[in-house]
């Protein structure tokens, strides 16, 4: 098919969905289309969720790398991040937890309250979420930083975002869910964070500080959706060339 990429090893995004040339893609009416990137872990959020609704497979995805993002996303997206969703209708939702609360809406989920749930549950998931994904920031601009010149980082700036980490870390070990507790868009979230620190920083060592979270993710990443969504993950588009140039442009 013109302008379908084939699949190569790098991350997995979902059987059947249909991967577009940057150049060649755009919005298709009636189709849902997601602008994406293989080793973003808000990509990863959004994927992981959408494997767990069972409905990996319906976007028309269009990668984004740190050199086409603004050209490729910002006609749909005023602010060029990913992911990004367009609807049949054309309306864009962008966010990865907004994403992932529409699919869960859409598809008749429970990933933002577990079914039975009182209304406290969906403010501690949401915030727990918010958590988890300001991990991710933090996580991405440290890469990004870290590959700049000398010269061209601000003073202390990795220092705050470590600490940042450091404090989130915390924060998610302080809640750990039971191994056989619901999936809710708060556990995907952490442990696509977590999974992110593990990929670009191999040789830190969280799980020392915090055990519990070690097990819970040890566990929680053997589903399929996690397996599936990978950075590592074989069947899929390679990675972009170049780092991020924003929080949550490619990671």
């Amino acid at each position: 098919m013109p302008g379908v990429r084939p699949c190569r090893p790098q991350c997995r995004a979902g059987r059947g969905a249909e991967r577009v040339e940057a150049q060649a893609g755009r919005p298709v009416p009636g189709a849902l289309t997601l602008y994406w990137a293989p080793t973003s872990p808000f990509v990863r959020l959004v994927m992981a969720a959408a494997h767990e609704l069972g409905v990996a497979g319906r976007f028309r995805l269009i990668e984004a790398t740190v050199d086409n993002i603004v050209d490729v996303v910002s006609p749909v997206n005023p602010l060029a991040q990913i992911p990004t969703l367009v609807l049949e209708d054309g309306a864009a939702i962008y966010d990865s937890a907004m994403i992932v609360a529409w699919l869960d809406a859409r598809y008749g989920g429970a990933l933002a309250e577990p079914l039975g749930g009182r209304g406290a549950d969906r403010w501690r998931i949401a915030t727990r979420t918010a958590a988890a994904t300001g991990l991710m920031d933090a996580a991405v601009a440290e890469r990004h930083l870290a590959l700049q010149p000398d010269g061209h980082r601000p003073d202390g700036f990795i220092e705050r975002l470590r600490a940042r980490r450091i404090r989130v870390l915390g924060h998610l070990a302080g809640g750990v869910a039971p191994a056989d507790a619901p999936v809710t868009t708060d556990a995907l979230a952490a442990a696509c964070a977590l999974g992110y620190l593990d990929f670009r920083f191999p040789s830190e060592d969280w799980r020392g500080a915090h055990p519990a979270l070690a097990d819970w993710f040890a566990a929680f990443g053997r589903r399929p959706s996690m397996q599936a969504t990978a950075p590592d993950a074989p069947d899929a588009p390679p990675a972009p060339t170049a780092a991020s140039a924003a929080a949550k442009a490619p990671g």
